[in-house]
């Protein structure tokens, strides 16, 4: 779905290609990430039914993990660029991140740059029948930063036009756990 002329349109098709290499080291059990690795990816989005309407989309964003402070801490960077060249209409779709908190909108050029530190806060081992295995806490502390070039942005009088910078930082508390005896961990 995109939206134009005041109405929403159904049918866009993309050709999405993508290339990811990445690189980590091994980790225990108790470690939330790997403590040395590399990720990184491009990506290119072209609507080839529709070129002459929405143009393309490049992006490349990667993540680099470090080890952190004590054992089972990690640091971790993710920096990523996105350019878009429209033609009438964007591509209504983001191949990075942007910072937490904040809503994701198209735009001509976005750049982000987040730091996170990571570490298990508590191994409480608790079962509730075949309901629930709570396996672990873990806190995330983070820093996000980007900025964007003609960022589309929703607001009361409309869509408006934003140049500039967005920043959001905070703490995430997640816990890791099983549910109806599944084999697969869900973080929430």
């Amino acid at each position: 779905w995109y939206y134009s002329g005041g109405e929403l349109h159904k049918g866009i098709d993309f050709l999405h290609f993508r290339m990811i290499m990445n690189h980590y080291s091994r980790f225990s059990k108790r470690d939330l990430y790997p403590r040395w690795g590399q990720f990184i990816s491009a990506t290119y989005t072209q609507t080839p039914v529709d070129k002459g309407q929405f143009g393309n989309l490049f992006s490349t964003q990667a993540t680099f993990f470090i080890p952190g402070f004590w054992k089972h801490h990690h640091f971790y960077v993710k920096a990523g660029m996105q350019i878009q060249r429209p033609e009438k209409y964007y591509i209504p779709i983001n191949r990075i991140d942007f910072p937490r908190g904040i809503p994701a909108a198209v735009s001509e050029e976005f750049t982000t740059l987040g730091f996170n530190y990571s570490f298990p806060a508590g191994y409480p081992d608790l079962a509730i029948g075949p309901l629930l295995y709570l396996k672990r806490f873990r806190i995330n502390l983070f820093y996000d930063w980007s900025y964007g070039v003609s960022v589309k942005e929703r607001s009361v009088s409309g869509i408006v036009d934003f140049t500039g910078s967005y920043r959001s930082f905070g703490t995430e508390i997640l816990a890791d756990m099983h549910l109806i005896r599944i084999i697969f961990p869900i973080s929430a």
